[in-house]
């Protein structure tokens, strides 16, 4: 194995990984370690509605998600391409987004997500610089929509 084939395996792995931090503080709640998934100049879409300019207004709406009392993010299929300092992945995720209503049961709010990411390398670290969140399932009610459509 050439030391060009070691390299793309390791940035593999470091993009999979920058991945799963992103999960992973959403479901904790740690918005401030977003900081590090995405680069200050992102784009994010998320059609047909929203769009965002930058890590700052990124993180800000990611962070909506807070509303509900928790969240589970799983990663699935994982696919990244690698070309020196750039890279293009495709991941899966299904994300759980549990609330109370006020009938006192709790319901689930269930997404079936493809993110289309274009990631690059700055200072030997990984960001994303670009993404695109396509839904191919939802299945319950979203507190968020909901609340942006009483305002």
């Amino acid at each position: 194995m050439s030391n060009n084939e070691i390299q793309i395996l390791i940035d593999r792995i470091a993009i999979q990984d920058l991945l799963a931090t992103y999960y992973r503080s959403i479901d904790r709640r740690e918005w401030k370690a977003l900081e590090n998934v995405y680069s200050t100049d992102a784009h994010f879409k998320s059609p047909p509605r929203v769009e965002q300019q930058g890590r700052e207004a990124i993180i800000a709406s990611t962070s909506r998600v807070g509303i509900y009392k928790r969240t589970y993010h799983f990663m699935g299929n994982h696919i990244a391409t690698v070309n020196g300092a750039t890279a293009n992945s495709e991941t899966y995720a299904m994300a759980y987004h549990y609330y109370d209503e006020e009938d006192g049961k709790e319901h689930e709010y269930v997404l079936r997500i493809r993110y289309l990411d274009k990631l690059r390398k700055t200072d030997g670290r990984w960001e994303i610089f670009d993404r695109l969140m396509h839904y191919d399932y939802l299945r319950g009610k979203s507190l968020i929509h909901r609340m942006a459509n009483d305002d």
